[in-house]
């Protein structure tokens, strides 16, 4: 599925349009970088000739519910709801592929992929 979203960037827009689908009318982004420059590859990791160590975004969109959270704890698992946050799992996989470490939080709940 990923392969269908490979320009640059995506993480940044799947990030946004996830907000969006959560109804948000607030979004935060931040990046932090670490000072060593990156590797050899051009990545989505490089940042003005940095390592990026660290997205942050805060939206004030909907809380995860019941489902979302099952849904971020399975991944491929199929969602056909579209009113559901995340209806594709597309934002949600171009992350994952792209952190070493993920850690999602919502209203007072948080799920950390190590």
């Amino acid at each position: 599925m990923l392969a269908r979203y490979s320009s640059n960037f995506v993480v940044y827009r799947e990030l946004i349009q996830n907000s969006d689908d959560a109804k948000a009318t607030s979004f935060h982004f931040e990046i932090s970088c670490d000072n060593d420059p990156p590797s050899s590859s051009s990545s989505e990791k490089d940042f003005h000739n940095k390592t990026i160590a660290e997205i942050r975004t805060i939206n004030n969109g909907l809380i995860f519910n019941e489902t979302d959270w099952k849904r971020v704890a399975a991944m491929a698992e199929e969602n056909t709801n579209v009113e559901s946050i995340g209806q594709f799992s597309v934002g949600f996989f171009s992350v994952f592929s792209f952190s070493e470490e993920l850690i999602i939080t919502s209203g007072d709940e948080y799920m950390a992929f190590v």
